[in-house]
């Protein structure tokens, strides 16, 4: 039984050759609001984003990250500043904190 395990998903079949990383590392020009993206050992597809959370009910900080994908979305109020650098397994295990 699966439980509250998400549906799999299929791998992209875009220029990516087989096994490479799935999530991008954002330019320099970017915002720190860009997203990145990754795909968790489950072939599941996230983007994770670091927003702003004043005006968030319940907020235990004033950023936090904010992981989604189809039918989900998981906030993370605890998490280092270089989460960026995060290879997809990290970002997944990130994902799971408070």
């Amino acid at each position: 039984m699966t439980g509250d395990r998400p549906p799999r998903v299929t791998p992209r079949t875009d220029s990516e050759p087989p096994g490479a990383a799935l999530r991008r590392v954002p330019r320099a020009d970017e915002t720190p609001d860009s997203s990145v993206h990754y795909v968790d050992g489950e072939w599941v597809h996230w983007s994770v984003v670091e927003v702003d959370a004043t005006a968030v009910p319940g907020a235990v900080g004033a950023r936090c990250l904010v992981f989604a994908r189809d039918g989900c979305i998981r906030r993370v109020w605890d998490y280092p500043a270089d989460w960026r650098t995060y290879d997809d397994a990290g970002l997944a295990a990130l994902s799971w904190r408070r």
